[in-house]
C-alpha cells in the first residue's frame, strides 16, 4: 500500500458523485494545516529554548520594521482562505440544490426510527433503498426533537427539525449497503439509532416499489415501524415492556390504575402513547397518530399470536 491509498483509507469509500469533491476540500485545508504546523510549531520550540530569559532583565532594541514581511503575511493567508472559501463555497452550493431531475424520498425521524415515503405510495421503514445512476433529493422533517442523517460513503449531513422541512440529495455510484447514522444526539436510544442505504440497479428499485405498495404482516411491521428497537419478543425487558404475552394481561400504569391488554389498549397505545404509560417504563414512545388502521390491526394480530 503506497502512501496516497494509506491516506485515502483513512476516509470512507467515495460511493456517490459529491464525494470526490467533497474529500477534495478536506485534503487541501488538511494538508495546509500540515505544512504551516510543520514550520511553526518546530520553530516556536525552538525560539523558546534559544531565546528563553536569562540572568537580570534588561532593555532590548525594537523590532525593525519590515514592510515586505507584513505584505506577505498578510497576503498570502488572504489567498490560501480565499481559496478554501471558492472550493467550499462550490462544494456547498453543488449539494444544496439538487438537480430538476432528483427524485424525492420524504423521510421522517422519530425517536428513535426513520421513515422512507416513496412518490408512488410505498413506505419504509427500516432501511433506504436508491437507485444507482439516478439523483436522489431527500426532503426530510421530524416528528419530536431534532435528528440529523448522515450517510458516510455519500458524504452528505443534515439535520432533520420538528416544524419545518430541510433536504440534501446525492447521486449513488456504487452498488452496495452503506450505514445511515443519526448524528445529532435525540435521547436514551440515540446510538441504536442507526440503518442502512440500500443502493440497488434501477431493475431492483423498481421491483422494490412495485413489492412494497403491498399490505404488510404484523412482524414485518415490528421491524419496519422500528418497534424492535424498543420492544423485545422473548420476554426481556428493553426501553418498552416485551411483546411476548403481553395481549390479554392486566397492565398497571404509572398514574396508578390499570388497564387490560386488549384491541382498544394497543391501539391507544400507538396514537397515544404517553395516555397510559406503563409503570416503571419512561414515556419515551412516539405517537404514530398517521398509521393505517390495516397496519394497526395487524399488530395487534401479530401481538395475541405472542401468547
Amino acid at each position: 500500500m503506497n502512501f496516497n491509498m494509506l491516506l485515502m483509507s483513512l476516509l470512507p469509500k467515495q460511493a456517490s458523485t459529491g464525494a470526490a469533491e467533497s474529500d477534495f476540500a478536506f485534503w487541501v485545508v488538511f494538508w495546509i494545516c500540515v505544512f504551516f504546523g510543520l514550520i511553526i510549531i518546530p520553530a516556536t520550540i525552538y525560539f523558546a529554548i534559544r531565546y528563553r530569559k536569562k540572568g537580570k532583565p534588561g532593555l532590548t532594541n525594537g523590532p525593525t520594521h519590515s514592510t515586505f514581511l507584513e505584505f506577505f503575511w498578510t497576503a498570502v493567508p488572504t489567498l490560501m482562505i480565499f481559496f478554501i472559501f471558492v472550493i467550499g463555497f462550490v462544494g456547498f452550493m453543488d449539494f444544496y440544490v439538487a438537480p430538476s431531475d432528483a427524485e424525492e424520498i420524504r423521510v421522517t425521524g422519530r425517536q428513535w426510527s426513520w421513515t422512507f415515503s416513496y412518490a408512488n405510495g410505498s413506505v419504509e421503514y427500516s432501511e433506504l433503498t436508491v437507485p444507482i445512476g439516478r439523483p436522489i433529493k431527500l426532503v426530510m422533517s421530524s416528528e419530536d426533537v431534532i435528528h440529523s442523517v448522515y450517510i458516510p460513503v455519500f458524504r452528505v449531513k443534515m439535520d432533520t427539525v420538528p416544524n419545518r422541512y430541510s433536504s440534501l440529495w446525492f447521486e449513488a455510484t456504487e452498488i452496495g449497503s452503506y450505514d445511515l447514522y443519526c448524528t445529532e444526539y435525540c435521547g436514551d436510544a440515540h446510538s441504536r439509532m442507526v440503518t442502512k442505504v440500500n443502493v440497488v440497479s434501477e431493475e431492483d428499485y423498481q421491483k422494490f416499489l412495485k413489492d412494497n405498495q403491498g399490505e404488510k404482516s404484523g412482524e414485518q411491521l415490528y421491524t419496519l415501524r422500528g418497534c424492535v428497537a424498543c420492544h423485545s419478543l422473548d420476554g426481556s425487558p428493553k426501553i418498552g415492556p416485551s411483546w411476548k404475552g403481553i395481549y390479554g394481561t392486566e397492565r398497571p400504569l404509572a398514574n396508578g390504575s390499570s388497564v387490560i391488554a386488549d384491541d382498544n389498549y394497543i391501539k391507544q397505545s400507538i396514537i397515544d402513547p404517553n395516555s397510559q404509560v406503563v409503570k416503571g417504563y419512561p414515556a419515551a414512545m412516539p405517537a404514530y397518530v398517521d398509521m393505517p388502521e390495516e397496519e394497526i390491526n395487524a399488530i395487534i394480530d401479530f401481538m395475541k399470536e405472542l401468547k
